[in-house]
């Protein structure tokens, strides 16, 4: 296949006899950090990694994406955590990741595809910002004074009226209003004044 030939260009480092394959290896046992192969200890970038693709993937990340995938009726699939890819990657040193366009296009031969930019500045001139209007509007983030209404508001008036494209500061307004909202928190206490100070006689 296509990535057995990719691991067969730099195959990763075997493990010594004694430590067992990842796969092998159960998120329950005592301690995961001590699990980690031992040709990972040079790498401690590397090594964290290993520690979080066995505790917050599995336990975390993974079990609430198949929540959400089967809410909604869809078999979700992992294909970069398979063992052998997963094993690869952690055995590249980590000076050779920091810029992972370049190492793919070596990988493959082939250029970097660039990512896909959602259309959200367009979003906010539409639903999206009718959205945020209505937060806006009644929203608790608003009400409890945590941001100010009239300068966010002022915000998407500029981004609707194509003035400036404010739609990453809008994007972060409208998921922090959305979370507040749900979350039940307590406004902030409004800030109380200095006590007088006292004049020699009441001292």
């Amino acid at each position: 296949t296509r990535w057995a030939a990719l691991l067969a260009r730099r195959p990763a480092p075997a493990p010594s006899p004694e430590e067992a394959p990842l796969s092998s290896l159960t998120a329950d046992e005592p301690s995961i950090v001590d699990q980690a192969p031992s040709w990972l200890a040079a790498d401690t970038a590397a090594r964290e990694r290993w520690t979080a693709m066995r505790g917050g993937v599995p336990e975390r990340l993974m079990a609430t994406l198949d929540r959400m995938a089967m809410a909604h009726g869809v078999e979700m699939r992992a294909p970069f955590l398979d063992d052998q890819l997963v094993d690869y990657a952690l055995a590249i040193p980590s000076a050779e990741r920091i810029v992972p366009r370049a190492l793919f296009e070596r990988m493959t031969g082939q250029p970097a595809p660039e990512a896909p930019e959602p259309p959200a500045a367009e979003w906010f001139r539409g639903r999206t910002g009718d959205a945020l209007e209505g937060m806006l509007a009644d929203g608790r983030l608003f009400r409890d004074g945590v941001l100010d209404r009239e300068a966010c508001c002022g915000l998407l008036r500029a981004h609707r009226e194509g003035g400036a494209d404010h739609h990453r500061r809008l994007w972060t307004v409208l998921a922090l209003a959305h979370w507040y909202e749900g979350r039940g928190i307590e406004p902030p206490e409004p800030a109380r004044p200095p006590a007088p100070a006292l004049s020699r006689a009441e001292q």
